[in-house]
């Protein structure tokens, strides 16, 4: 085992030297039009994927964002097709988060009525859910259509949406249906990993999905005091397996009187700090987004930091994978801002650097 783990992060080191680095991101940060921004990107890794979309006649800032997500879907499949055995299934449920993001987009897609080349451009296909499956999903008319395509699949994934489904149009929102799937998810994937190998790699990826499921427990909470949701509704929106947010914790913050009070409710977690940064900068509902930011910017924080842990263990595929989407964060974010003509104090507010 730790041989296979000796060959895999070998590679992976690799991998980690050609991310873009810091230097590389003021450059960017230095242009002023995309396209001398292109410019720079066609030397790097995802040249060849923006060439590629730019034959598709879009604009350079569109170009640009479907290369970062085709390098991205192609570099997150390349590392599951390179490993066997124990790696790969504990890197199969890492990526189903993918899957997870995937199918929640189309359905949002549908849900608002999106064109679905644009929703094709938001998803990253890594995992079970390719991209000619995304797009055949997204050729159903509506969200009933595409639950009932993935039942003739007999895909993993339906028995929470078709079991969610009513509530769908009971309440015209997609929140419950949502939750369904991320419990589903975690669940099934936690169910897994306590029957498995007792090692350290499988205490890392289940400690990697706990500190997930705190940072979506503590933003439901949030969301829940800002849209004051009936206390009835509240404890079917928590999601189990967390690592320090336990149901207590969250119903507790979900009855304070507004988003300060909440916010002090996990005081006593690990989060005390970035929770006390977004008390401190952000105030009322309307700071949600941006709190939201911040507790993506820990998880990435975290998922990051695990590559510096056990060379021989599953770490640092753990802490690549994070390392690598967070590129594709600061990419995004520059590249927006860029075309936006937002200040540059701005841009390096939003950037993330581990």
């Amino acid at each position: 085992m730790n041989d296979d783990y000796a060959y895999i992060n070998a590679r992976i080191r690799a991998m980690k030297s050609r991310l873009l680095d810091r230097a590389f991101l003021e450059k960017l940060m230095a242009e002023e039009q995309i396209h001398s921004i292109v410019g720079l990107l066609r030397g790097t890794d995802y040249g060849k994927h923006i060439e590629e979309a730019l034959t598709l006649e879009v604009s350079e800032i569109a170009a640009v964002e479907e290369g970062i997500r085709r390098r991205l879907a192609q570099v997150y499949s390349g590392i599951y097709a390179m490993v066997t055995g124990a790696p790969k299934r504990l890197l199969g449920i890492l990526l189903g988060r993918w899957d997870i993001y995937n199918i929640k987009t189309v359905l949002r897609g549908k849900f608002s009525g999106e064109p679905p080349e644009q929703v094709l451009g938001s998803t990253v296909p890594v995992c079970r859910l390719t991209e000619p499956l995304l797009k055949e999903m997204l050729k159903q008319p509506d969200i009933k259509a595409v639950v009932e395509l993935l039942i003739t699949w007999n895909s993993d994934y339906y028995p929470p949406l078709q079991a969610s489904l009513s509530d769908v149009f009971a309440t015209n929102s997609l929140t419950g249906m949502e939750i369904a799937l991320d419990k589903f998810y975690f669940e099934r994937s936690l169910g897994f990993l306590k029957r498995g190998l007792d090692d350290e790699s499988t205490r890392m990826v289940m400690e990697s999905l706990g500190r997930e499921i705190d940072m979506l427990n503590i933003l439901a909470a949030l969301k829940i005091v800002a849209n004051q949701i009936p206390q009835a509704e509240r404890g079917g929106l928590f999601i189990p397996g967390g690592i320090e947010i336990k149901a207590e914790d969250f119903l507790s913050a979900a009855s304070s009187r507004d988003l300060e009070e909440a916010l002090g409710k996990f005081a006593h977690t690990s989060y005390r700090s970035v929770l006390a940064q977004a008390k401190e900068r952000f105030s009322g509902s309307a700071g949600l987004p941006a709190v939201e930011r911040l507790l993506d910017r820990n998880l990435i924080e975290r998922g990051a930091g695990m590559f510096r842990r056990n060379p021989l263990s599953i770490a640092p595929v753990i802490g690549y994978l994070w390392l690598k989407l967070c590129e594709t964060v600061n990419l995004r974010i520059v590249c927006r801002a860029k075309v936006a003509h937002l200040p540059e104090t701005l841009i390096r507010e939003g950037l993330i650097f581990v």
